[in-house]
């Protein structure tokens, strides 16, 4: 078994009739009683000593409710395996305990099952790769129109295919994803796969720069595309392009934002302008 230097990956159950449902319903019932309870107690009580830094005491509770098919102890307890947390590092375990997370519709268990396949973890294979980050992106409310787009453009688990991957970033700028819209601000920027369009650039970064991202559950991935727009907004407004008049202060103005937003192309603008003889 080979050791990849990499992190934890982040990123269709398949029905087989009446018969299948009524053995799900028959399993839903008796998780009710007493024994589904204790179980998902468990896995409280185990998540608060992981939570705590005790692993080892955590893994016997996670691995009690993984046994019972709680779909987020197996999700953790892969994670522990991984990562070799309260337990001795096992990627064959981590490969199992993610699969059976996935195959019960956990979205992050899915995304972790495709970057497995991807990167070989235990079997090498492309074709569930691409199944398994697909499915993922259709549990996925929130973002997996984006990580359609994402896959698409940068090739990863498949042949990188700008048309397919504009064609998804459009789908999700029209959910209002940050992140995609600062993409297809860019895209129209440079004439990247579509004709240029400053003026469409600009009504893109305008759009994500003033998205609420607070509540989002990939908040620091959301705060960093939208200090970008912010950056970009602000240098399109400050060049005077997409069909505004050039404004140094409302320019600044965006640049402050973007570097609140940690945005290192922002802060260096403000920095060169302080730099400047009776500038602030």
């Amino acid at each position: 078994m080979k050791r990849y230097g990499m992190g934890w990956p982040v990123f269709h159950r398949v029905t087989t009739g009446f018969c299948r449902q009524v053995i799900v319903l028959l399993f839903g019932m008796a998780g009710l009683g007493l024994g589904g309870v204790a179980l998902a107690d468990d896995f409280r009580e185990g998540m608060a000593l992981y939570d705590s830094g005790r692993y080892a005491e955590a893994f016997e509770f996670i691995r009690k409710a993984a046994e019972a098919d709680n779909p987020d102890a197996q999700y953790r307890l892969s994670s522990m395996y991984w990562h070799g947390r309260g337990v001795d590092a096992n990627y064959e375990a981590a490969f199992l305990w993610v699969r059976r997370s996935a195959f019960q519709d956990h979205v992050k268990a899915a995304y972790a099952l495709s970057d497995m396949y991807r990167k070989g973890i235990v079997d090498d294979d492309s074709y569930q790769a691409y199944y398994w980050f697909r499915r993922a992106a259709e549990l996925d409310m929130e973002n997996g129109r984006l990580a359609m787009a994402l896959m698409y453009y940068r090739g990863t688990v498949t042949e990188k295919n700008v048309d397919k991957a504009l064609k998804w970033f459009h789908k999700a700028a029209e959910d209002g994803n940050v992140t995609a819209l600062t993409m297809l601000g860019i895209m129209y920027e440079n004439g990247e796969q579509v004709e240029k369009d400053e003026a469409m650039a600009l009504a893109l970064f305008t759009e994500a720069a003033g998205k609420d991202v607070e509540k989002l559950t990939y908040r620091k991935a959301a705060l960093e595309s939208r200090s970008e727009a912010q950056y970009h907004l602000g240098r399109m407004i400050k060049e005077g392009r997409g069909g505004v008049a050039a404004d140094n202060d409302i320019a600044l103005s965006w640049y402050r934002k973007a570097a609140e937003g940690g945005n290192r192309a922002a802060q260096a603008r403000l920095d060169a302008q302080r730099a400047l003889p009776g500038k602030e």
